[in-house]
């Protein structure tokens, strides 16, 4: 049908190529244009980390980069086969710890599916997103540094924090993502104050009829 009616129009002399018909025709893409010029104005340079502060951000330690060697336990499982398990952590921690294995290498034997293509990269983390156990291992690392063989709810986990060099990039990248997130969030709470909104009654109708017609 849109094919057929473009031809049609095509025969009357009419491309539809002025800018009433493409903004109408594309008017999703333009309103997320503004949409991202927008809060590319609003961000500024708050979320650009230049070489200092990304050096004085790892050095901080208040945003982790982590990877980790996952070993899966049933929560049922019998305690010979949980010790077992623990066993081979141990083992390859071990081995790391002495050179024998490098972390690539051991992490191809992770049980996590999710992050094993990835050395066991869990990317940027903070305080308060991990179990407590696995949290104060990963905040206890030094650069360079591997975790002792950790209890997690799922089994046993080994912690890797790489030094910065190897990982500058993905860094940087992690936590300027989180600052832009964290910015977003206090943007919105403030909207509501600064603009003075308020929920009007029968405001339903209202919205369902924006819903209907959104332009």
């Amino acid at each position: 049908v849109d094919y057929t009616l473009f031809a049609d129009h095509l025969l009357a002399g009419d491309s539809l190529l002025d800018s009433a018909h493409v903004a109408a025709a594309m008017w999703a893409d333009i309103q997320q244009e503004i949409a991202s010029r927008f809060h590319e104005k609003l961000i500024g340079e708050t979320a650009q980390l230049d070489s200092a502060a990304v050096d004085s951000l790892y050095a901080a330690g208040n945003f982790r980069l982590i990877h980790h060697i996952a070993y899966d336990v049933q929560p049922d499982a019998a305690p010979d086969i949980r010790a077992a398990k623990r066993r081979v952590a141990e083992d390859t921690r071990a081995k790391l710890t002495s050179g024998v294995l490098t972390w690539a290498q051991a992490s191809e034997a992770s049980d996590d599916a999710e992050s094993r293509s990835r050395e066991g990269d869990l990317g940027v983390i903070e305080r308060g997103e991990m179990t407590e156990r696995v949290e104060n291992a990963a905040f206890a690392l030094a650069p360079g540094e591997i975790s002792p063989v950790t209890e997690t709810p799922r089994g046993y986990d080994i912690l890797f924090r790489p030094p910065l060099a190897d990982v500058r990039a993905e860094f940087k990248d992690g936590v300027e993502a989180r600052i832009e997130q964290q910015f977003d969030s206090t943007y919105l709470q403030k909207l509501p104050e600064r603009w003075d909104l308020r929920v009007r009654s029968g405001i339903g109708p209202a919205v369902r009829e924006v819903g209907r017609d959104p332009v």
